[in-house]
């Protein structure tokens, strides 16, 4: 009988939780959500009718969404489970700032006969009268949510007018932060930075370039070897690698939602210039502008290769102007359907004493230089007159400068200009090297980004550097270099 007794007992007591939230996890709220903790399970232990269900509590959660309440959503299933009578909490705040939300899930754990005392409102929602009550409280929370939004939001654009940044470095590949906040440059995650813009400029595709990084499991900027192809533009692309700051170029749409969409207009911008020091120079951000904009001319729609990684694939011509296909083999080499063949060995010896004799050809390089260069400054140019684009073997015409015709002229100066700073840099590359630093060494000058022949990989053959250079080789005859730079062979 004692023991039917006690089981009846413990039947008639509530299980019952309670809920904790604080919103950021700032230190001085961390007490506010240890004391709330301890409070309720102190009040809930204390009871003799009442058995603790469970201590249910998310830190640094907003309450305006229950998407990324864990906790919450927890406490809501196991109730629903029949796992709680009864649960606690500190006030209608803590439950829930989003009206919606609150009342739906009041409503449906009062179905399942589960119900929630608010201790700061005195309200317990079993009793009919509360839900009026407690419709007009959660609307008060969620606007007093609104315009701590709205205040936030102040702010961060009060902290944007004084050209401060908001950056989270732990996702930002080459930069970190000082005690003070500023961003300081993280020498070795700057030298991935700097090889992406140098590669990107000596011709490889995004996708090339994300390749490379995963096969070398380089880290990216989210800590992952993970290197997806938007990963590369998006260091491409970002204006705080040269050293400058565009802030506020994204914003919160909906202060319930809390999703983030880009600002097109609807919040002011602030841009500013030499905020921090440069990963990259702004010369070489700003080519690297205008290389993006004139592939993305150049490729069709879809379309995301640029050249090849190796020096042989796809540049190999026979003298007849056909493209020689690769054989395979104990002697693999290159054909042509006109029966010209050429082994892969004689034409790296080829490749090789091309790159030798540049140094032959480095007055006529450095000429076209200053050639391209003073036409990238002309009034010629700048006044939008007829250019003479003979200097481009593949010519100017309306067809290569697609796009809005209302713009023709100016997309047509653009894709000039971009083109002449594609074969500077193209040419400067086949120059002497003159004790460049290393990619991890501060970057101040464009020259630091070189990866210039020295004409020292004319002695064996190096696919990374060859890659940037050499354009087409016409088996027998000649080796066609980036930049326009011809080599006629001696070697057969």
């Amino acid at each position: 009988a004692g023991k039917y007794m006690k089981e009846e007992e413990k039947r008639e007591q509530l299980r019952v939780a309670a809920y904790c939230r604080v919103s950021t996890d700032m230190l001085e709220q961390e007490s506010s959500y240890e004391g709330q903790c301890s409070h309720y399970h102190d009040v809930i232990t204390a009871n003799p009718n009442w058995i603790l269900a469970g201590i249910y509590a998310d830190e640094g959660i907003t309450g305006t969404s229950m998407r990324r309440r864990e906790s919450f959503n927890r406490m809501v299933e196991d109730a629903l489970d029949g796992k709680i009578d009864l649960i606690l909490t500190k006030s209608i705040s803590r439950f829930a700032r989003n009206t919606l939300d609150c009342l739906t899930i009041v409503r449906k754990l009062k179905a399942a006969g589960v119900g929630i005392t608010f201790e700061k409102e005195g309200l317990d929602t079993l009793d009919g009268t509360c839900e009026i009550i407690l419709t007009i409280l959660a609307s008060i929370a969620q606007q007093e949510s609104q315009s701590i939004s709205h205040n936030v939001r102040l702010g961060i654009q009060y902290r944007f007018q004084q050209g401060l940044p908001m950056v989270n470095c732990t996702r930002f590949l080459g930069y970190d932060k000082d005690a003070k906040g500023r961003l300081v440059i993280n020498a070795a995650q700057a030298g991935v930075v700097r090889r992406i813009y140098r590669d990107y400029l000596d011709g490889f595709s995004m996708d090339m370039i994300a390749g490379d990084l995963r096969r070398e499991g380089i880290v990216s900027g989210t800590g992952s070897l993970s290197w997806p192809t938007s990963s590369v533009r998006y260091i491409l692309t970002n204006e705080k690698y040269a050293g400058d700051l565009l802030l506020q170029k994204m914003l919160v749409e909906d202060f319930l939602t809390h999703k983030l969409v880009k600002n097109r207009g609807q919040l002011p911008q602030y841009f500013v210039e030499d905020a921090h020091a440069p990963i990259v120079p702004k010369t070489i951000f700003n080519k690297v502008q205008e290389e993006l904009w004139l592939r993305g001319r150049n490729c069709p729609k879809g379309g995301n290769k640029f050249g090849s990684r190796k020096v042989l694939n796809g540049r190999i011509y026979c003298t007849c102007g056909e493209k020689m296909r690769r054989l395979r083999g104990s002697r693999p080499g290159f054909a042509c359907n006109c029966g010209n063949a050429v082994t892969e060995e004689d034409l790296k010896m080829q490749v090789l004493e091309a790159v030798r004799r540049l140094q032959d050809q480095e007055e006529e390089i450095r000429r076209r230089i200053d050639l391209f260069r003073e036409k990238l400054g002309s009034e010629e140019l700048a006044g939008g007159s007829k250019f003479d684009d003979s200097a481009f073997e593949d010519g100017v015409s309306e067809d290569s400068v697609p796009g809005d015709r209302s713009s023709e002229a100016d997309a047509r100066i653009r894709w000039i200009r971009a083109k002449l700073a594609r074969k500077i840099w193209q040419l400067e590359n086949l120059l002497p090297e003159n004790g460049m630093p290393g990619l991890e060494c501060a970057c101040y000058l464009e020259e630091d980004f070189r990866a210039r022949t020295g004409h020292e990989i004319g002695r064996e053959w190096n696919e990374d550097a060859l890659v940037r250079i050499v354009d087409r080789v016409i088996a027998g005859k000649e080796v066609r270099f980036k930049g326009g730079i011809v080599v006629i062979l001696l070697v057969k």
